[in-house]
């Protein structure tokens, strides 16, 4: 086995561990002497910056050097002179990368940052062994037997931390030397981005490797004796960043607190230093994201409700982090229930997934907080912290998720799976049609919102779209029409002639769709021209907006929903309420199989459609009542009157209008 480095590393070939020293006592008076002698002559030859020499060194001033000097390991002429030639200082606050060569391709020592004393060294157990010998963790290493793995590993988890309270605070000034776990290549080119710490030992992982070394974690079979789970819901890359610092406090106070409404949730929430934390974290995640502002308001007051329910049973418990203390589980139980309305004799909740969503926050509020107790070096706080966390994963499951599951579970049974009719969405479609033509041919300012709210509806009837992926339609992004000038001319002879005429007539583009994704969309002339006409009307009105369906005085874009609702309303459809983009969307994913599509063709639809073939088959492909009343039955009919052996498909049971069953003969 090989302890100089991590077996699931494929980044880099530096050392992942620097040994223990073992050497006697005169070989190492003799390496500190002849360093000291290295630093004395060094002084003595010493240069003015306008070139002359300066006097040499009293022989009294050797005693005050002595004194003075550190660890010699940490002071020696050579590593002073490395990290100064290597990593130079520069006018301009930034944070540098430890790198294994410098630009002359001169290999470099790595620097390690010590947990006590914050002091770049290149030999840190050694540094350890001498200057930090009294430390419960160095004092444990030290009982180990030398070169031992044990003892390796206990170095190493002091080496980790100590680089993670370094690499914090690094990143929070935005300037010094950040200490990733394994140096890159002389060839390879890394920024501060790509760095992410792994929330098990600390060490600072390049994002793509990470999940190798979650795996095969060294510090966490040290505390468990096994492996870390190789389960996707760890998400080593999104529990990491929880252990980064954050920058947006401003954003958050003006974008969600001061829009939150006033009331006891808010105080709360204000006085809560965890939870303030907690938004500044989600906010750094997805606060680019306007829409998603109002979900992150929404995870906070949720905790916040939850916390004035514990105090109504338990005063002094005021605070998350005393919420998470492991010693307060009981009262976060039963407050979570009693926000969730709880039914002890059905076993059932009011709001199902209200109690999912707060064990979430929970946890991240408990990394956060564990975060925290490594910067200050709290352990008591760490060790609580770690407790909450094993108590979630082990008992939350059990007695909250499980209930929760079942309650939505048996809220499907037997609920009517409505669709909108053919004939609802034909009468929604010829009224969009017909008001967008007459506003197209007059259409003043003050028909701008009604204009821009039937363009929005008609892409999301036509194309089947979500609404709020709709609704945020850039500018650019129509701007930006794929016009395919140059089609391959095999796929395009193998097109039938409509098919020919409609690539003419249709124009695609692409906007970003859940979760990041790229989602197509296909605008019909018609819709062009009427994009063109709203887009020359909003030319002469105030609106700032990016969104191609902005709203005056307003960054945020028309709501999709509320459009489509009023239209169909006033369409005159005979049940306007299922005229929504989910039920539209659920209602072209059952009829296409009426179609009988293939494999291909069922991925294609889901992909346009923006999602998984998974979840298309499992969620939009609806098990429609009347087919599987109508082909079932043809089954059972068969079944029950022996006929079973002679059926070759479903096509061959005929049932005549008195309820018996004939086959068709083939050949």
């Amino acid at each position: 086995m090989e302890h100089g480095r991590d077996a699931d590393s494929t980044e880099d070939e530096d050392d992942d561990y620097v040994p223990e020293s073992d050497y006697s006592s005169s070989e190492d008076d003799m390496t500190n002497t002849r360093k000291l002698h290295t630093c004395i002559e060094n002084l003595e030859r010493k240069v003015t910056a306008n070139g002359e020499r300066t006097g040499p060194v009293k022989e009294n001033d050797n005693t005050d050097l002595l004194e003075k000097t550190p660890d010699l390991e940490t002071a020696s002429s050579e590593d002073t002179s490395s990290i100064s030639t290597v990593y130079p200082s520069t006018t301009t606050p930034q944070v540098i990368i430890q790198e294994r060569f410098s630009k002359c391709q001169v290999k470099q020592q790595k620097y390690f940052s010590c947990l006590y004393c914050e002091t770049l060294v290149t030999k840190l157990p050694r540094h350890l062994e001498r200057r930090h010998p009294f430390e419960d963790k160095v004092k444990e290493a030290l009982q180990l037997p030398k070169g031992s793995n044990e003892r390796r590993l206990a170095w190493l988890a002091i080496q980790q931390e100590g680089n993670y309270n370094h690499n914090y605070n690094v990143l929070s000034k935005g300037s010094g030397l950040l200490i990733p776990k394994y140096r890159a290549r002389e060839h390879q080119h890394k920024s501060v981005e790509d760095y992410v710490p792994c929330d098990i030992c600390f060490g600072l992982y390049v994002k793509k490797d990470l999940w190798k070394h979650h795996m095969k974690c060294r510090i966490s079979r040290m505390d468990t004796g096994t492996s870390t789970s190789t389960s996707k819901k760890q998400k080593p890359v999104a529990n990491g960043k929880l252990l980064l610092p954050k920058k947006a406090e401003t954003d958050v106070n003006d974008n969600i607190l001061l829009k939150m409404r006033n009331d006891e949730v808010k105080s709360v929430i204000l006085k809560d230093t965890t939870l303030l934390n907690f938004a500044c974290r989600m906010y750094e995640q997805n606060g680019h994201l306007q829409h998603r502002h109002q979900y992150l308001a929404q995870r906070l007051r949720e905790l916040g409700r939850m916390l004035l329910a514990i105090q109504e049973k338990s005063p002094s418990v005021d605070t998350i982090e005393k919420c998470l203390d492991p010693s307060n589980w009981e009262e976060v139980i039963v407050a979570v229930r009693s926000v969730a309305g709880f039914n002890s004799k059905t076993n059932q909740y009011t709001i199902p997934t209200l109690p999912l969503r707060v064990g979430q926050s929970l946890v991240k509020c408990a990394k956060l907080l564990k975060t925290k107790s490594i910067v200050i070096s709290n352990e008591e706080l760490r060790k609580k912290m770690e407790g909450f966390v094993e108590l979630y994963e082990s008992e939350w499951g059990v007695r909250i998720a499980a209930k929760c599951h079942n309650t939505l579970h048996v809220a499907k049974f037997n609920k009517p799976q409505l669709l909108p009719v053919t004939k609802d969405v034909q009468k929604l479609h010829n009224y969009l049609k017909q008001e967008s033509e007459k506003l197209r041919k007059d259409c003043q300012m003050d028909d701008y919102r009604r204009f821009a709210e039937i363009c929005l509806a008609q892409i999301i009837l036509f194309n089947r779209k979500r609404s709020g992926e709709a609704e945020r339609i850039h500018i650019k992004d129509f701007q930006g029409l794929l016009i395919d000038t140059q089609v391959d001319e095999d796929i395009y002879s193998s097109l039938t002639q409509l098919e020919k005429e409609i690539i003419k007539s249709h124009k695609r583009i692409e906007i970003v769709g859940k979760r990041g994704s790229k989602v197509p969309v296909i605008l019909t002339d018609d819709m062009i021209q009427n994009l063109n006409c709203l887009l020359k009307i909003r030319e002469g009105m105030s609106i700032s907006s990016d969104f191609l369906f902005g709203k005056c005085n307003s960054q945020f874009p028309i709501r999709g929903s509320d459009a489509l609702r009023n239209l169909a309303v006033e369409s005159g459809a005979s049940n306007p309420s299922l005229l929504t983009s989910t039920k539209l969307r659920k209602q072209l994913a059952t009829v296409s199989q009426l179609l009988g599509l293939n494999e291909h063709g069922q991925d294609a639809l889901a992909k346009f459609m923006g999602h998984d073939i998974r979840v298309h088959r499992s969620y939009y492909e609806l098990p429609e009542n009347t087919m599987q009343l109508a082909r079932m039955s043809r089954v059972l009919h068969a079944v029950n009157e022996g006929k079973a052996k002679k059926v070759q498909n479903l096509d061959n049971i005929i049932v005549t209008e008195e309820g018996k069953i004939c086959l068709l003969k083939t050949g």
